[in-house]
Parts: C-alpha cells; sequence; structure tokens
C-alpha cells in the first residue's frame, strides 16, 4: 500500500514527467529505472534504478551495437533471441532502513535476432516476486527466459539484499540462519549479568 496517492505523484528526469508506476525508464543504455511512490522502499517521487554489469566478451573485437548496453562478439543469434542487459555478476540491492526485505524487479531487454519483429515472450522465475529478503551473501537466484517459436535465450544471475544494520542483524530470522547467533547470545548474557549484579 503506497503512502501517497499515485494519481497526483510523478517523477521527473532529464524535463520528463513519469507517473508512479512507470517502469522501463531508459537514463542510458545501462540504466533502467522505475517510479515509485512513498513507501517503505522510496521516498516520494523517486526514481529507483539499478545499472547493467556486463560480461567480458570473449573475443577479440567485441562490437557495441547502437542502443545496447553490452559489447557483442559479433552475431551470435541470427535466427533466435537475446537478453541483451543480463547482469554477469551478483545485483547488489540496498536495503531500506529498518527493513528485512527489499524490493527490487529485473526488466529483461530483448532482441529479436532475425529482424522480424517477433512478439517475444519473457518469464521470471524469483523466490518470492519482485520481493527479495536479506540471507547474507548467498542471495537469491533469478532466472530469465526469453522465448519466440523455435528459439530461446535465458539469464541466470543473483540478487544480493545488503546494508543490514547490526539491530536487525539479531531479530529471530537472520539468528536461525548465520552464525550471527552466538554474538547476540553473548550481548543478552552480559546484559542479564549486569541486570543481575545491580
Amino acid at each position: 500500500m503506497s503512502l501517497v496517492d499515485a494519481s497526483t505523484v510523478s517523477c521527473t528526469y532529464d524535463g520528463v514527467s513519469y507517473s508512479v508506476g512507470s517502469s522501463d525508464i531508459a537514463k542510458s543504455p545501462c540504466e533502467r529505472c522505475r517510479c515509485l511512490p512513498a513507501t517503505l522502499y522510496s521516498s516520494a517521487s523517486g526514481l529507483v534504478c539499478h545499472v547493467t554489469r556486463c560480461p567480458v566478451p570473449d573475443c577479440d573485437n567485441p562490437s557495441l551495437p547502437d542502443g545496447q548496453c553490452c559489447p557483442r562478439c559479433g552475431d551470435l543469434c541470427a535466427s533466435g533471441v537475446e537478453i541483451t542487459n543480463c547482469p554477469s555478476e551478483g545485483v547488489r540491492v540496498s536495503l531500506p532502513a529498518s527493513r528485512d526485505d527489499v524490493l527490487y524487479r529485473f526488466i529483461p531487454v530483448t532482441r529479436d535476432c532475425s529482424g522480424r519483429a517477433r512478439v517475444i515472450t519473457t518469464t521470471t522465475v524469483t523466490p518470492r516476486d519482485v520481493v527479495y529478503r536479506w540471507n547474507g551473501p548467498a542471495g537469491h537466484n533469478v532466472t530469465v527466459t526469453a522465448s519466440v517459436t523455435g528459439a530461446s535465450d535465458s539469464c541466470t544471475f543473483t540478487v544480493i539484499p545488503v546494508g543490514k544494520s547490526l539491530r536487525s542483524l539479531c531479530s529471530p530470522y537472520v539468528i536461525g540462519q548465520t552464525i550471527i547467533y552466538s554474538s547476540c547470545f553473548f550481548l543478552l548474557s552480559f546484559f542479564l549479568l549486569l541486570f543481575f549484579l545491580a
């Protein structure tokens, strides 16, 4: 539930206004943004952006097609489909203050390599839709598939929520999953000892 009426809030970037809920706002070929209302995840009318990290091309003379983010080794999918902005390493997403989960949506950019403008269908498999709970450095695996008749491309990467505070590290969820349990137990024992000695 939004704290601000979506019909009265917009985001402005480079002189253009976008209504709340707008997605796939391109600040550059490698940076995609969404316009979010005031929530626990962002301030009112704020753009939330994510930068694509490109894999290192495995060829001597990669080329960067116009409007694309990542360099490529020639035309590798002359009759298929391609996801052009697949992250090459984990996507680190900052946790909001005092929260254990964060909102993140990967928006695949695809192209029909045959040039026939076929309809490309994308599916995304995530642990919990677009909300990711902090689980340490392991993160959450995300798989995106783009397909057309007779061809497909897939992209797998990890979303890693980061920025956990010490106070939230002692929550029951984290205690059950990390070695922080011993630190929390020590702190609790110390404070109980002080209480009984006072």
